[in-house]
């Protein structure tokens, strides 16, 4: 048995597995599956585990066909692997950056300007000691006083 009969093997019986994996995401309901995800901002954190679990169906389906194609073409079967490999990281670093869109409004806006909320936690810090006489100075000066990380 040559190397290429071996990764075309292999890759076949990876698709099996990684349609399990999909599919218990996709599935999950309010458990925490995703190790990247910060769930404490997440607002509905099922349908984010339905749209990352379709997204990871794509894996078993390039692992699968990496196989076939590894098998009828023995000299293609290190760039299938390759492709396979490449595809594994372009999903998960889809599923990162696209569970931003599953996140609450209060911290979706605290998060997309930082200098904002330096200057909002600066702020909420003035006005615990007493250095601001009021929130509404606070808010003039360019941070709401409202914020989540204030109420801490």
């Amino acid at each position: 048995m040559g190397t290429s009969a071996l990764i075309a093997i292999v890759q076949c019986a990876l698709a099996p597995v990684l349609l399990v994996v999909a599919l218990a995401v996709r599935h999950a309901g309010a458990s925490r599956p995703l190790n990247g995800v910060d769930y404490a901002r997440i607002a509905q954190p099922d349908r984010l585990h339905r749209w990352a679990g379709n997204r990871l169906l794509l894996l078993p389906l390039a692992c699968a066909a990496g196989g076939v194609v590894s098998w009828r073409i023995p000299a293609a079967a290190w760039v299938c692997l390759g492709l396979a490999c490449v595809a594994c990281l372009w999903v998960a670093v889809w599923i990162t950056l696209g569970a931003e869109r599953f996140q609450r409004e209060s911290t979706r806006a605290e998060t997309s300007h930082p200098g904002v909320r330096r200057a909002a936690l600066r702020c909420c810090g003035a006005i615990r000691q007493g250095r601001y006489g009021s929130p509404g100075r606070c808010a003039s000066r360019g941070a709401a006083p409202q914020t989540p990380s204030c109420e801490r």
